[in-house]
């Protein structure tokens, strides 16, 4: 974690099933985490410096939440398109009364009782300490540990009460900024050696589609360090101190550090203009621990977000997000929390796209380990694997793609891009992957054995276009590569679905994974060249079918998303496309 000179964020997850008792209760190691190579301890670290403790109680009826989810995103299902409000995902996450009085008692033990902050559902509490306080409440020392480049860090061991069951982690927070766009109709690409959005849109085939309820149909787009050009149909919101820088100065200029956020800006502003765009800049450090690809912290704080958008009484429909991380600098415990966060927006009728990452398999020569055996591993990317208690993902990974006729998996020589796919080794394998997912790991033989989990949740689940698009920096022209254009033009897409089921009077998609696989596959084009490239290898490869790199391929608009020859007619999903949007299919 992350020892920057600011106030630090920590998270602390906590379920409790019996009865805290007595001034001071037992205590019992948590869990460690190795210390990656490179890194060395300096010493302890300061007592007074200030700390923002996030405590995370038990949620009272989750997995009800989660057969809910299902239900409501399954087309197969009765009570498909019915989403949840938030007040009926905030009952089902709400803890039980003994779970909270339990974590308040513990508090109030340490003599900590003023300043508690509380989310909306009760399921979080934040309080700010210092460093010698939290130290005391977790029986446990921070200390300093320095990378052989001169980062620094602060870790910790720490303990939990052992009579209380409290299961508990403490985190540090990152920055992060939040785009939403509210309607987000649809971009679009050429072929090499660059893409803008009037023949992006003409490769998906929706060039003549207007979009019909611009402000019911809110997108968002999830980036960092972004610089959106002034216009009257952009606003701002910062989150947990986040920046409010609205414009590139000099510093940024020079370092070209905003221009994958710029990509991410203006493919989803060249998709949804005239739609009002929502700027979200989140602030802080997350969860992290260093391996060899990532020694510094520049993971994002999803979590600070996650608490923002679901204290929203409406959200962003489709929330794209093309940062991804190395699975294993998330300590797993942050994850499940997150992916909980995730799931929770799914049941409220929201599509999460994320990115497979920008490295294939792998940055070369930094696929290593960091759970102190240091063995060669494939790199999984989070949340792109992202599930809870059960093999159920609650979000849709995009790869890349480029050229056209045929499309390929992309990559760039020049500056190392390549579309990342793989498996997870946090998340096992879903049940709606059964069907394509064990064909393909079969197919692969004993090629990369050991190298990943080939139990574990196969991603992306789609593709879409992501190289050499044309941007606008300072006024020239760069052409970008990345997951900052597939995912937010895979993200426009499942955008205008929604605003034409809307203006039809239909539900929004929701949650796309149980659709996608049992019927939504036949609307995308096979992608069948290329691989993952990436850790010295060529990577997962691309073939008939789902695969590990381009998932089931890129959307088609014209045809199988809207032809009712396609669909299942006896559940909603089907109707709702008869019923709006066949026209689209016979123009």
């Amino acid at each position: 974690m992350f020892f920057p000179a600011t106030r630090t964020a920590l998270t602390v997850f906590l379920g409790l099933t019996t009865v805290v008792t007595g001034k001071k209760s037992l205590y019992t190691l948590k869990e460690r985490h190795h210390v990656p190579r490179s890194w060395s301890r300096v010493g302890p670290a300061p007592a007074q410096h200030m700390i923002q403790l996030q405590i995370g109680l038990k949620q009272g009826q989750f997995s009800e939440l989660e057969r809910q989810l299902y239900e409501v995103s399954d087309p197969r299902h009765i009570r498909y398109g019915q989403h949840l409000s938030e007040n009926q995902v905030n009952q089902l996450i709400k803890p039980k009364d003994e779970t909270l009085n339990q974590v308040l008692r513990w508090l109030h033990e340490n003599d900590i009782e003023d300043q508690l902050e509380y989310s909306r559902a009760k399921n979080w509490i934040k309080v700010t300490l210092l460093v010698e306080s939290v130290e005391k409440l977790l029986d446990t020392k921070y200390s300093i540990f320095k990378h052989e480049d001169g980062s620094h860090l602060m870790r910790q061991r720490f303990k939990l009460p052992l009579t209380g069951c409290l299961r508990a982690r403490l985190l540090l927070m990152y920055a992060m900024s939040i785009l939403s766009a509210r309607n987000v109709c649809v971009h679009s690409m050429v072929p090499i050696p660059s893409v803008t959005s009037k023949p992006v849109t003409n490769l998906p085939g929706t060039i003549d589609y207007v979009a019909q309820s611009a402000t019911c149909a809110p997108t968002s787009l999830s980036s960092s360090l972004v610089s959106v050009p002034t216009h009257r149909q952009i606003s701002l919101t910062t989150i947990a101190s986040g920046s409010d820088q609205q414009a590139p100065n000099t510093m940024s200029l020079a370092a070209g550090r905003n221009l994958e956020g710029n990509l991410d800006a203006e493919t989803i502003l060249g998709i949804a203009f005239p739609t009002p765009m929502e700027v979200y800049n989140t602030g802080g450090s997350p969860p992290f621990v260093p391996d060899l690809a990532t020694p510094t912290n520049t993971n994002e704080p999803y979590l600070d977000w996650l608490q923002f958008m679901l204290g929203l009484e409406s959200t962003p429909q489709v929330i794209s997000t093309s940062y991804g991380v190395d699975e294993q600098t998330v300590p797993l415990s942050f994850a499940t929390a997150v992916c909980n966060g995730f799931a929770q927006l799914g049941a409220r009728g929201v599509s999460l796209l994320f990115a497979s990452g920008d490295n294939g398999v792998g940055s070369n020569g930094e696929c290593i380990s960091n759970d102190g055996k240091n063995t060669s591993t494939f790199l999984s990317i989070y949340p792109g694997g992202c599930l809870i208690h059960a093999p159920k993902p609650f979000v849709t990974t995009v790869g890349g793609t480029m050229r056209i006729n045929p499309e390929v998996v992309a990559f760039n020589l020049g500056n190392s891009y390549a579309s990342g796919g793989g498996f997870s080794n946090y998340f096992s394998r879903p049940a709606y992957q059964d069907a394509v997912v064990p064909t393909y790991i079969t197919s692969l033989g004993d090629q990369f054995k050991g190298l990943y989990n080939a139990s574990g949740r196969g991603y992306p689940d789609i593709s879409e276009q992501g190289f050499h698009y044309i941007t606008i920096w300072n006024g020239t022209v760069v052409p970008l590569d990345g997951m900052s254009a597939s995912t937010p033009a895979a993200s426009a897409i499942i955008s205008l679905l929604n605003d034409a089921l809307l203006a039809a009077g239909k539900p929004v998609l929701g949650f796309l994974n149980p659709w996608l696989y049992s019927q939504g596959f036949k609307a995308l084009t096979d992608v069948t060249s290329g691989s993952a490239r990436g850790c010295d290898s060529a990577g997962f490869p691309s073939q008939p079918g789902w695969d590990a790199v381009s998932g089931f391929g890129t959307p088609r608009w014209t045809t199988a998303f809207f032809n009712r020859n396609f669909l299942v007619a006896e559940r909603l999903l089907n109707l709702a496309m008869e019923n709006a949007l066949v026209y689209l299919c016979e123009t």
